[in-house]
């Protein structure tokens, strides 16, 4: 199930689409014990911007679409958008 590469190459291109926000991402079960992704971006607030999905891919790729929904949401309210915040692992992604 989880792919070191997958996600990787997940964390590049969401990085790379998302103003470079760090991505904090959980592999979580739930009640029936089946596995999904929980991923977040912690400079809007744990609940903000978030999204899950079957593989980090997808829980990425939905996470992107929200954060626009969220920056978009911010502006039409006059809401100053977060700032990113320094990942941990941006340099390894250079």
């Amino acid at each position: 199930m989880y792919d070191q590469q997958e996600e990787t190459t997940a964390r590049k291109r969401v990085k790379d689409n998302q103003q470079k926000y760090p991505i904090n991402i959980h592999f979580i079960k739930d009640s029936d014990g089946e596995p999904y992704v929980f991923a977040y971006l912690p400079d809007f607030g744990h609940s903000a911007c978030s999204a899950t999905g079957e593989t980090v891919v997808e829980a990425l790729a939905t996470l992107a679409l929200v954060q626009e929904a969220v920056i978009e949401h911010y502006q039409e309210r006059g809401k100053p958008v977060p700032t990113p915040s320094k990942s941990p692992w941006e340099d390894e992604l250079k």
